[in-house]
């Protein structure tokens, strides 16, 4: 240090080099080896079983209603240049770029992208926790007056997670590899971007921990209560035999024991011969018989004959029906609550989905929604950085130079707030048109055609209804269906 305690230039500038450079390049996370087994499943390897149950997973139609509802999560994603922390009130916030032909070319490069980029890598990368893919660009006619050509993003061509590897360089991810493809080469490598070539390869990793270059299933943590419910003697297969045996219970054949005498022996089991060689057959097999032939419907004809009065008079042979049938309810809703689990586990809460009842209120449904939406912030923030580092900054200074930009997707959680709110503007008042006034409120200052405030003894009434806005060929065709309606209703 100097005479003053401060750093010198020489010792700011190794300092610098050291703080800004990645010290760790190369990490590889080490996973206990324990954590390769679940003890608590029956000993299963979900690295294994999982990949393995994904595309089981896939077909069952909570997963799919869930899956999809975390789909739609980042759907309605809006793009800004950020907050304006020079200006708070500034909802439009800052612009995305100086130059307005740059903020345009990146705003339609990001909406593009989440129209036909974010749908596959979502498809691909949710359940598997990657996706590889091609970003396909084309050249257009540039808007200006030069007559220059642009390179523009045009789509993504998404690939089966498994027939896709990252490539790196000393430790640093450098291209894509695709298997299976058909032709002289069986695979083929995809660069990643540089400073000014856009990427030709596409990698997300969906939700990585430890700075793994491969991400997390979406349906890691519903897959425990998936095989509850789906899997082998799970509980669906456990309420299907319930409700069958519910639907159908057989009835209670009662037989006299020993065999009978029979007409012939031919085509029919459990037959012996007596001394004198004739066929007879066990009664218990007669009953057992009756019973499977009761499932489809058959009739029967039994013996009248009766015990002897010392033995109680009953008839040898008789058909009880049962009278009740087994209570399902108690399964079913076991089989709910591993439902929700499954809702639960792929990160979409179960108030969400379900309708509300009965004094769900903020704490009901809202409560959850920020916390899902937090969540997807999250997921909406790391897809456009990497349709921006990979795709979108090298565009721009191919296309314009070294133009500095920045694009953010705007908060989930009051983009659909301002939707609602214009959604019920809306409603209110429909474009323009002022809706009905509560009640309680008076008219417009200015407004000499408003309507008269309302009587208070008429304070707790709804609203009127809006005049009809039909023409008066139509109100005429309405006027004499309502008259025909009418006289039909009086008739009968």
């Amino acid at each position: 240090m100097d005479g003053n305690g401060q750093l010198t230039s020489d010792q700011k500038q190794n300092l610098t080099e050291k703080l800004t450079e990645e010290a760790t390049v190369g990490y590889r996370p080490q996973v206990p080896a324990e954590a390769m087994w679940l003890s608590g499943a029956g000993g299963d390897m979900p690295h294994v079983t999982l990949r393995r149950d994904l595309y089981f997973m896939q077909i069952h139609p909570i997963v799919i209603d869930a899956l999809d509802y975390y789909r739609a999560g980042i759907s309605g994603a809006e793009f800004w240049g950020g907050p304006d922390h020079a200006n708070p009130d500034n909802d439009k916030g800052k612009p995305i770029s100086p130059d307005q032909t740059v903020a345009m070319f990146v705003m339609a490069h990001c909406e593009r992208f989440w129209q036909r980029g974010v749908p596959q890598i979502q498809e691909e990368g949710y359940p598997h926790g990657w996706c590889p893919g091609e970003h396909v660009y084309k050249e257009v006619n540039s808007p200006t007056a030069t007559g220059d050509k642009l390179l523009v993003w045009s789509h993504l061509k998404a690939f089966q997670p498994t027939d896709g590897h990252i490539l790196t360089y000393e430790y640093q991810p450098v291209g894509v590899r695709i298997k299976n493809i058909r032709g002289p080469r069986s695979t083929i490598d995809l660069h990643l971007a540089s400073e000014a070539v856009p990427a030709k390869g596409c990698w997300y990793n969906h939700r990585p921990r430890s700075g793994n270059l491969y991400g997390r299933s979406q349906l890691l943590g519903a897959w425990l209560p998936w095989r509850m419910l789906a899997w082998r003697d799970g509980m669906d297969q456990v309420i299907n035999a319930a409700v069958y045996r519910g639907g159908y219970r057989g009835p209670v054949v009662k037989h006299p024991p020993g065999d009978s005498a029979i007409t012939s022996r031919e085509g029919i089991p459990a037959t012996r011969l007596d001394g004198a060689g004739r066929p007879r057959r066990s009664n218990a097999d007669v009953a057992r018989q009756i019973g499977e032939w009761a499932k489809a419907g058959a009739s029967f004809t039994m013996s009248s004959e009766c015990y002897a009065q010392s033995e109680g008079g009953k008839p040898k042979w008789e058909l009880d029906w049962p009278d009740h049938v087994m209570d399902v309810r108690p399964l079913i809703e076991a089989a709910r609550w591993a439902e929700d689990r499954i809702l639960l586990g792929i990160g979409v809460p179960p108030e969400l989905v379900k309708p509300g009842g009965t004094g769900s209120g903020y704490s009901g449904r809202s409560i959850p929604r920020e916390a899902f939406l937090d969540g997807q912030q999250k997921v909406a923030d790391a897809m456009l950085q990497m349709f921006v580092e990979q795709v979108l900054r090298p565009l721009v200074w191919w296309n314009f130079g070294d133009v500095p930009f920045n694009v953010q997707v705007k908060s989930l959680l009051k983009s659909q707030a301002d939707d609602k709110q214009g959604e019920d503007q809306g409603q209110g008042g429909g474009q323009g048109k002022a809706g009905p006034k509560p009640p309680d409120q008076k008219p417009e200052a200015g407004n000499g055609g408003g309507k008269p405030p309302q009587q208070a003894g008429n304070a707790g009434a709804p609203p009127p209804a809006a005049a009809m806005s039909l023409d008066d060929e139509k109100r005429r065709r309405v006027l004499e269906v309502v008259e025909r309606v009418r006289k039909w209703a009086r008739a009968a």
